[in-house]
């Protein structure tokens, strides 16, 4: 390898003064700023089923119930507020004071699963009625 002297290597073997700009050190400030993603199983969900009896539970009680149920059964799950309004809503009209009871029957005496497959929201439907919640009503009137 060929080493070359640059000019200021050859300035300095002839004993002439060299003069060196060195520009000033740049300070870098960096701010970071931390902001909660809007994610929709992060969502604060209050826990008004606890402490009250399943057949007082209004729909908000049975929706919480139920998510709760599921997610320790079988881990998070896309969560859309606006189906599970309708949805438990609408299960809470049909079947009145029974519904607390249906849901609560649906975990604890079947382990959170209906005919094999694990119980999801779509269960509370209407179209799963006759399925899933007249069979569990009946089985409770009749216990």
């Amino acid at each position: 390898m060929l080493n070359f002297d640059t000019e200021l290597d050859q300035a300095r073997a002839q004993g002439r003064p060299t003069v060196v700009v060195a520009a000033p050190a740049l300070r870098v400030r960096e701010t970071v700023s931390v902001v909660r993603a809007p994610v929709e199983s992060a969502r604060e969900v209050r826990t008004t089923d606890v402490g009250k009896p399943s057949a007082e539970w209004g729909w908000e009680d049975l929706r919480n119930y139920v998510t709760r149920q599921i997610q320790i059964s079988f881990g998070d799950f896309p969560i859309d507020p606006v189906k599970h309004r309708a949805i438990f809503s609408s299960f809470c009209t049909r079947h009145g004071e029974m519904a607390g009871p249906i849901a609560v029957a649906a975990f604890d005496l079947f382990g959170g699963r209906w005919n094999g497959a694990p119980i999801s929201v779509n269960r509370f439907c209407k179209a799963s009625d006759q399925y899933f919640a007249i069979p569990i009503k009946e089985r409770l009137i009749n216990s």
